[in-house]
């Protein structure tokens, strides 16, 4: 049997084919903008500089900043559920405060999409050690946020003068899953990037400043390294099989040789930074903001200092979180008030 089609059924398959071919090349237009290098030509050298020169211990120097990360949330919103995630079909709405007809949202990384921080319960920052002597000098920043991809970093190393003589940056996180999304997995919805571009910018710009300043205030220093074992009791938990922990915090200081006092303390111990839960909608830096201002500052209770604090600045740098490092669920004994938490 022959079966002729009309001029109209072929009509219509030619607009059927045309539109695949019209998304095919869509598809590899996308496809080629995403994979492609995003940084040509960027080599990543991990050798000292040539010629490598020897200096003495003496001429080491550090020295440390902290600058702020935290967002102005604009617009607030209603959750008329209470369950944390911005669904307006379910009534959520949010409040124009800057009047521009649309929500200016930072989406909160970590725990599941449509999370939009209302509020601000304490702030974000970049924190920075810049250390070397006269053959190399190294920068490592660490920022409140759940990541930071590398091409982003890749960004930060380009932007960096070179009158600063800076020969490696290392930019990481905290892990923070309180915090606006930086690698574009939280937004209101999985199709949608969570990444607030004014914001990634302005977390750039700090990043930079904060190395600046650090630079700036170098001085002659010494390095002492410490380890505290043991102390996961009350403190933390792993979730999923193999349970597999690292029981220590490991402490590097940068001491000023002058008086061999803090110019910065890197903790590195390995928790999530998650303490509030997936129900909190307030932008934090979660604990890693009261160990640093326990060690900077001292602890606090009831307007009493029961602690001194040990000065300069104090950087936590998460260590091997792993699947699944947590405080969620975990009772914590108070020190002080001898008491569960």
């Amino acid at each position: 049997m022959h079966c002729v089609l009309s001029p109209k059924a072929k009509k219509i398959i030619g607009y059927i084919v045309l539109a695949l071919v019209i998304v095919f090349m869509a598809g590899v237009v996308w496809g080629w903008n995403h994979l492609k290098d995003r940084h040509r030509g960027y080599v990543l050298d991990l050798a000292l500089p040539d010629p490598y020169v020897k200096v003495p211990a003496k001429k080491f120097r550090a020295g440390a900043a902290a600058v702020r990360i935290t967002p102005e949330i604009e617009d607030t919103w209603v959750d008329v559920d209470s369950n944390a995630k911005y669904e307006p079909p379910k009534g959520d709405h949010f409040i124009d405060k800057n009047k521009n007809g649309k929500f200016d949202a930072y989406w909160l990384a970590g725990f599941g999409n449509a999370r939009a921080a209302n509020g601000i319960h304490d702030d974000l920052w970049a924190r920075a050690v810049v250390f070397g002597n006269q053959a190399i000098k190294t920068a490592v920043v660490v920022i409140d946020a759940i990541g930071f991809m590398m091409d982003d970093v890749i960004d930060v190393r380009q932007r960096v003068p070179k009158d600063w003589k800076i020969d490696h940056v290392i930019v990481v996180s905290t892990h923070d899953y309180e915090a606006p999304d930086l690698l574009g997995l939280w937004g209101e919805k999985s199709t949608k990037t969570g990444v607030n571009a004014d914001y990634m910018a302005f977390v750039k710009k700090q990043i930079l400043a904060v190395i600046d300043s650090a630079r700036r205030k170098m001085v002659p220093a010494a390095i002492r390294m410490i380890e505290i074992p043991n102390v996961r009791e009350g403190l933390v938990q792993d979730i999923r099989p193999p349970y597999v922990y690292d029981d220590n915090i490991y402490v590097l200081q940068f001491l000023d040789k002058q008086n061999y006092t803090p110019i910065a303390t890197i903790v590195n111990w390995a928790n999530q930074p998650e303490t509030l839960g997936s129900k909190n909608l307030l932008i934090t830096s979660d604990f890693p903001n009261y160990v640093r201002a326990g060690l900077e500052k001292g602890i606090v209770y009831h307007k009493k200092v029961v602690r001194e604090g040990i000065g300069g600045v104090v950087i936590y740098m998460n260590g091997a979180v792993g699947g699944f490092m947590t405080p969620i669920g975990v009772k914590t004994p108070d020190p002080y008030l001898d008491r569960k938490r």
